[in-house]
Parts: C-alpha cells; sequence; structure tokens
C-alpha cells in the first residue's frame, strides 16, 4: 500500500461483505471494517435455537506485524467489540 501497489495479505481477511464501514485511525495507523455481512453465510439453522451468536464483524489491518513464520507481512485480525450491531 505505502508503494502505492497491490501486496498479498495473511491470516484471516474479513470475507466478503456488503454494507460494511471501513475507517483508517491515524494514531494508531491502523485501517479498521465495522459491520456488513455476507448474504451466502447462513447464520440461522432450521429447527434450532441457539442461546448466544457472537458476531465477530469488526476486522483491524495490521500492516506491519511478525507473521508466525517470522516474515513481517501484513495481516488482519479480528476484534471483538461491545454491543451489536457495532
Amino acid at each position: 500500500m505505502r508503494n502505492g501497489g497491490w501486496s498479498r495479505l495473511v491470516g484471516n481477511v474479513p470475507c466478503p461483505r456488503s454494507e460494511a464501514a471501513c475507517t483508517f485511525n491515524e494514531k494508531l495507523s491502523k485501517t479498521f471494517v465495522f459491520g456488513g455481512y455476507n448474504p451466502a453465510l447462513m447464520t440461522v439453522t432450521e429447527n434450532r435455537l441457539f442461546d448466544f451468536s457472537c458476531y465477530g464483524d469488526t476486522f483491524m489491518y495490521c500492516p506491519s506485524e511478525l507473521t508466525p513464520t517470522g516474515l513481517t507481512e501484513p495481516k488482519w485480525k479480528q476484534v471483538l467489540t461491545r454491543g451489536f450491531p457495532t
């Protein structure tokens, strides 16, 4: 991104999303993606009721974190936030 080109991301990137918001935090030097949904992902199962559902719908882009292999590559982290929707 700094060189104006594309780069491969590692980690769990956000799935394709609709109606999401994105912002850049200058103090943290990180990009955040909030909310949205993927209409192809099922959230309701027939004839089942779940008391707890965790919607991990916030992602943080970390441009220079170390990967498990020790390489410095950009990656996404999933962030849990209070409240729903975030």
